[in-house]
């Protein structure tokens, strides 16, 4: 099943699993015949973090604690750091990225959510890396086999020299597995990194994470799901199925996990569950960010476990947009069938976590026909905006759509923003990158949306920002630090471990 999950909805708890939904999808099935269930959430974007809990109840209002649950963080790359304000990368250029920057405090930048460029296998780009500072090395690795490790034979060496732009071609392995995966470049003062030490960290330089989707032109690489492929970023000349043993799947139950829920510190496995016919679930899968990429659901089954996730859809959705036009927002969506349709509610929201209702649309009940729906958001846009539908039967029940974004054609003080949690230091680092002599406004808020700290951050005449927070007082846990010029928001998540 391929799906994603637009969000938001309900806070539960489940031992150490704390669920407060951002971005999430529900699904409801039922057992039709006894054994026991494992599953595997496959994100299609390498680099998206999923978490999931598995609800045993017959209706949304008997949901309880979920039975199974893990809020642990994706697995990522190991995040070294460096020292020294004269020595850094400037620029970075391959095939269509080209990206100019300064550097952050901890001298590590992390761009493989933001940055990234398509390459074919079997041909040949130009990596130019252009650094700052006398006696400059660089290197480069790229994980060609997706392992989430930088490999000795994945590592290039682009020279050395003073204040230079340095350069090396990089021809993508025929044997690479297709689909996304990252590079990292690294420099330092007076000699290389060897092969072996892309996690260590060196002082007077500057370490940058990019990403590729490396294709080799066939249906199983082409950015797009085709109906004979099985799993997520298939690769090979025949499609090869994706099992867990093949592809780094983010979440879910297996047979070697011995939790039954987990925090942020698990390994993203909890344990597959025994199920009994006649039994009714809901699994929900959250996701932390908007707009992202999507998911594979598959279901595994053993010891003669079957199940039943036919239900009727009230409305098939086939469009949702949203258009600035000029200040002003209009919505437009398209439904291919309806059935007990009431009407449907546009909700609004300027934070992406609370929803408020700004009109309404009668719906067509019953109809197996297309219908086309507008609706006018007549207060001007000033800040980013989401909005979504929320779809309401004749019998009170209602569903939700995804969420739309809209952005107002101004510009944000905020260019680039990096969080660093320094454990050892018990400091939580804040850089910028906006407009010169901005003043941002910072908050510190929990998985509940409680503020804990909140402040000034200035960007100074050099378009360079940031500071260190304590993390004492802080206690251990998930956060999200909350960045705003008034008309623009940016947020990360960082995880306290005490």
């Amino acid at each position: 099943m391929n799906s994603a999950s637009p969000g938001p909805g309900i806070t539960s708890t489940c031992g150490g699993c704390n669920l407060s939904e951002n971005y999430s999808n529900w699904y409801y099935f039922e057992i039709t015949n006894s054994g026991r269930l494992y599953l595997d959430i496959k994100p299609e974007d390498f680099f998206e973090d999923y978490d999931m809990a598995l609800y045993q109840a017959s209706n949304c209002a008997s949901l309880g604690n979920p039975v199974r649950c893990t809020y642990a963080m994706t697995p990522q790359y190991c995040q070294p750091t460096s020292t020294g304000t004269s020595y850094y990368i400037s620029r970075v250029r391959f095939n269509t990225i080209d990206n100019t920057s300064t550097y952050y405090s901890d001298f590590y930048a992390n761009y493989t959510t933001s940055i990234s460029s398509t390459v074919t296998a079997g041909n040949a780009y130009n990596l130019q890396v252009t650094v700052v500072g006398n006696n400059m090395y660089v290197v480069a690795w790229f994980d060609w086999n997706k392992n989430l490790q930088f490999d000795s034979d994945e590592y290039y060496s682009l020279g050395s020299g003073n204040n230079t732009t340095l350069s090396t071609p990089i021809t993508i392995p025929v044997t690479a597995r297709l689909g996304k995966t990252a590079f990292r470049v690294y420099t330092t003062r007076g000699g290389s990194v060897p092969n072996t030490n892309a996690c260590n960290s060196y002082a007077n330089g500057e370490i940058e994470d990019y990403a590729i989707f490396i294709t080799d032109g066939t249906h199983c690489s082409n950015n797009v799901r085709d109906a004979d492929e099985i799993g997520v970023d298939c690769g090979g000349a025949d499609c090869v199925p994706c099992d867990a043993s093949y592809w780094p799947t983010n979440t879910g139950m297996n047979s070697t996990s011995t939790d039954y829920s987990e925090d942020v510190t698990g390994d993203s496995w909890v344990q597959g569950i025994p199920v009994n016919a006649g039994e009714s679930y809901y699994l929900m899968v959250n996701n932390w960010s908007p707009g992202a990429n999507g998911f594979d659901l598959v279901w595994n089954f053993t010891e003669g476990g079957a199940m039943d996730c036919s239900i009727v859809v009230p409305v098939e959705l086939i469009d949702f947009e949203a258009k600035l036009l000029g200040q002003f927002t209009t919505l437009y969506w398209e439904t291919a069938s309806e059935t007990n349709n009431d009407y449907f509610t546009v909700m609004k929201s300027t934070d992406a976590i609370i929803y408020k209702p700004i009109g309404s649309v009668d719906g067509a009940g019953n109809s197996n026909s297309i219908h086309t729906y507008t609706f006018d958001d007549t207060e001007p846009i000033t800040q980013t905006t989401y909005y979504r539908l929320k779809q309401t039967d004749f019998n009170g029940k209602a569903t939700y759509s995804e969420v739309k974004v809209v952005s107002p054609n101004v510009p944000s003080s905020v260019q680039q923003f990096n969080v660093f949690n320094d454990v050892n230091e018990k400091n939580l680092n804040i850089t910028l990158i906006g407009y010169p002599n901005a003043e941002l406004n910072y908050a510190i808020v929990d998985v509940m949306g409680r503020i804990i700290k909140q402040g000034k951050i200035n960007i100074d005449e050099n378009a360079l920002g940031g500071m260190k927070l304590s993390t004492n007082d802080i206690a251990a846990g998930i956060y999200n630090i909350v960045i705003s010029d008034g008309k623009y928001t940016a947020k990360k998540k960082f995880v306290i471990v005490k």
